[in-house]
């Protein structure tokens, strides 16, 4: 498995037996980086036998996040109403700045916002 062309962690192998699913886990630190490009890589060559499945993989962030801390100062007030608004109008993304969770930061994050505000 590859993060952004960099690999992660040792290779995994898959079950021997067919319908056996195993667990497995990686972590990654996006330190700077938005996005991260992940790519899973069948490596066996035989031409039998070696396809595999997928089944639930999720996306956990592990830090702790103030939310509506746009410009991470570490509290939320009025200096990070001018950054929210850039967020928005710009179309990039920031956890801090996506208060309903749905991914994007837009005109759905300003009400959640004001509330935070507004205490």
């Amino acid at each position: 498995m590859r993060i952004n062309s960099t690999d992660n962690g040792d290779e995994f192998s898959t079950p021997a037996t067919n319908g056996e699913w195993e667990l497995t886990t990686r972590s990654w630190n996006s330190e700077s980086s938005g996005t991260a490009l992940i790519e899973i890589i069948n490596t066996t060559s035989q031409f039998g036998g070696n396809d595999f499945a997928l089944d639930e993989l999720s996306f956990n962030l592990i830090a702790d996040v103030l939310l509506g801390d746009v410009n991470l100062d570490g509290a939320v007030d009025l200096l990070d109403v001018a950054p929210f608004i850039d967020l928005i109008s710009s179309g990039e993304f920031q956890f801090e700045a996506d208060l309903n969770g749905d991914g994007f930061v837009n005109l759905l994050d300003v009400a959640p916002f004001v509330d935070l505000l507004s205490g």
